[in-house]
C-alpha cells in the first residue's frame, strides 16, 4: 500500500512537470545572443577604462609639470616693473593655475566614477549569471523569462550611453589639458623677458 502510494505521487509529479509550460526556443537563442552582446561590451568597456584611466594619468603628470613651471613664471613675474603687464601675466598665470587644478580634480572623480562602474559591472555580469543559470534549469516562466531578457536589454542600453557621454568628456578634457598646456609654455618666455623687451613689446598679442 505504501509503495503504491509513492508510485501515486512520484506519477503526479512527473505530470505536473510535463504540463508546465516550457521557455521557447527562441527566447533561448535571445539569451544566448545577449550574452554574447554582453561579454562584447564588457571587454571593450574594459579596454576603455584602462586607455582612459592611463590617459588621466599621463594628463596628471603634464599638469603637475605644468604648474611648477607656473610656480617658476610667477616668481619671474613677480618681479616686473611693468605694473600693466604684470597684472595681466599675474591673471593669466592664476587663470592657468585655476584650469589646472579643476582637471586634476575632474581626472581623479573620473578614475573614482570609473572603478565604481567596474564594481557594478561585475556585479551585473554575476546576476546576469546567476539568471541565466535559472533559464537553463528550466525554473523560469516563459513570461518571466521574456521580461528578465527585456530588463538586461534596457540595462545594457543604459551601460553604453554612460560609456558615450564618458567618451565625450574624457576627449574634451584632452583638449582642455592641452590648450592650458600650450599657454602656460607660451607664457614662460614673456615672463622672462626683460623689462626693456618688455616695453619694445607691448604690442604682442597675449
Amino acid at each position: 500500500m505504501r509503495k503504491s502510494g509513492f508510485l501515486a505521487l512520484a506519477l503526479a509529479l512527473i505530470f505536473v512537470s510535463a504540463c508546465k509550460p516550457k521557455v521557447d526556443e527562441q527566447t533561448k537563442k535571445d539569451a544566448a545572443d545577449f550574452e554574447t552582446k554582453w561579454k562584447a561590451a564588457g571587454d571593450k568597456a574594459t579596454a576603455w577604462i584602462t586607455m582612459a584611466s592611463n590617459g588621466i594619468d599621463s594628463m596628471k603628470t603634464a599638469q603637475m609639470d605644468m604648474m611648477k613651471d607656473s610656480a617658476k613664471m610667477m616668481d619671474m613675474v613677480g618681479k616686473m616693473k611693468d605694473a600693466k603687464m604684470k597684472s595681466m601675466m599675474m591673471m593669466k598665470g592664476d587663470s592657468t593655475k585655476k584650469a589646472c587644478m579643476g582637471m586634476m580634480k575632474m581626472g581623479d572623480d573620473a578614475k573614482t566614477a570609473m572603478a565604481a562602474f567596474k564594481t557594478n559591472w561585475d556585479n551585473n555580469t554575476k546576476a546576469w549569471g546567476d539568471w541565466k543559470a535559472k533559464l537553463d534549469g528550466g525554473t523560469l516562466t516563459p513570461e518571466d523569462a521574456k521580461s528578465g531578457l527585456t530588463m538586461w536589454n534596457a540595462k545594457l542600453d543604459s551601460i553604453g550611453g554612460v560609456l558615450t557621454t564618458w567618451s565625450t568628456m574624457y576627449d574634451k578634457m584632452k583638449s582642455d589639458c592641452a590648450a592650458a598646456c600650450a599657454m602656460a609654455k607660451n607664457m614662460m618666455p614673456m615672463a622672462d623677458m626683460k623689462d626693456d623687451k618688455m616695453t619694445k613689446g607691448k604690442k604682442m598679442k597675449m
